[in-house]
């Protein structure tokens, strides 16, 4: 994971010289100015970081191909699914032996971009209940909306869909003898507020009106 591994590194070249000068003294008389001056370095240098972490800086030069070499770059795990849609991607993976996460990249004119805190997908909607866990994101600053959801069954014959007849990508295992996990992803057209799922012929709202 370079994106870990390069914010590492600049940190570990931006503070080790700081840490010398403020805890190493100077066996100089001009010690004051020296580390007055130091003290403001420090800040600077905390909120470049910051900023480093916030805005990638990456993506003032750097456009990715595919949502898979995005993800790549930021993070470890492994994919799960792979949803496009109209302005960016939606990634999930394996965050641990029994959670789902998601991730979200922008698309630009010249590829995928790393995600910053501006442009992270926000909750539009969720449901838990008997019938499992659903969410809708939207991308922010686009039209993009995505729904992601899990439910638990006793067939692995489960049939998804939803209102807006949109594609939904299903993966089942089997958590023990008689139950079986149904995750799934997809990209919603034109999401609205009556938007419903359908699991084995069973509708599901999961909007608040």
């Amino acid at each position: 994971m370079l994106y870990g591994l390069v914010r590492a590194a600049f940190g570990f070249v931006v503070f080790l010289p700081i840490i010398l000068f403020v805890f190493i003294k100077p066996r100089i008389k001009t010690w004051r100015p020296v580390k007055s001056s130091t003290v403001w370095i420090s800040i600077a240098a905390v909120v470049f970081y910051a900023a480093l972490c916030y805005a990638p800086a990456e993506n003032l030069f750097i456009s990715f191909q595919s949502p898979q070499d995005v993800f790549s770059y930021t993070h470890a795990e492994k994919i799960k699914n792979v949803i496009y849609g109209d302005h960016s991607a939606m990634v999930s993976y394996a965050s641990d032996a029994s959670k789902t996460t998601s991730v979200f990249f922008p698309k630009s004119a010249t590829g995928y971009k790393i995600p910053w805190l501006g442009n992270a997908a926000r909750f539009v909607t969720s449901a838990i209940n008997t019938n499992g866990v659903f969410q809708v994101f939207n991308v922010s600053g686009t039209s993009d909306y995505y729904v992601s959801g899990q439910s638990v069954q006793n067939t692995s014959e489960v049939t998804i869909s939803d209102s807006n007849n949109s594609e939904l990508k299903i993966t089942i295992e089997k958590a023990d003898d008689t139950d079986y996990v149904v995750s799934f992803d997809g990209y919603i057209n034109n999401f609205t507020s009556d938007y419903y799922l359908m699991i084995n012929g069973k509708k599901i709202g999961i909007t608040s009106s």
